[in-house]
């Protein structure tokens, strides 16, 4: 019933009404997982990830962007027409390892496009600094005539301070 209904375009990540005992919702695997179905709840968590890195746009990545929908619906597919005639235990290996490759896969395309959005940060990030410094330098060779000015300042309190006192210890 789930497949079928995720195979005809459900949205897996669809959230509950916020309530003040989850201000933020309860997700339909969530729902599973508290009710007590397990596999249930890893395919609709499944389902969601894979929809959502279908959503999401790489600028530059190794994988084309139309293979994270192929994969989306080769999952669902795959999930529907089950072959009944291998044993339970083959099939819950067949679908944990499809799960554990999925995702890893998606593990992978998420710090890829971590890592693309955190140097694009880093690099806006030093041309900002850059141009702050550039304003910095100017700023400061204005200011090194007034730091020398009063190092002659010190230098000269510090020549009257010792003649005072070998004034005084004179007298």
């Amino acid at each position: 019933m789930v497949a079928s209904l995720i195979a005809a375009g459900a949205f897996a990540g669809a959230v509950t009404d916020p309530t003040s005992q989850d201000p933020n919702g309860k997700t339909a695997a969530t729902i599973a997982t508290s009710n007590g179905h397990k596999g249930l709840a890893g395919y609709l968590a499944e389902a969601d990830l894979t929809s959502h890195l279908s959503s999401l746009t790489l600028e530059k990545c190794e994988v084309p962007k139309d293979s994270s929908e192929l994969e989306a619906e080769l999952t669902v597919s795959s999930v529907s027409k089950k072959n009944l005639e291998a044993s339970d235990d083959e099939v819950s290996l067949k679908n944990t390892l499809g799960a554990v490759r999925n995702a890893s896969q998606a593990a992978a395309r998420i710090q890829a496009a971590f890592r693309a959005h955190s140097f694009k940060k880093r690099i806006e990030r030093e041309a900002a600094s850059a141009t702050c410094l550039n304003g910095y330098v100017n700023g400061v060779g204005s200011i090194g005539g007034y730091a020398r000015s009063l190092r002659d300042c010190n230098s000269a309190a510090l020549s009257i301070q010792k003649k005072y006192r070998g004034w005084k210890g004179r007298k």
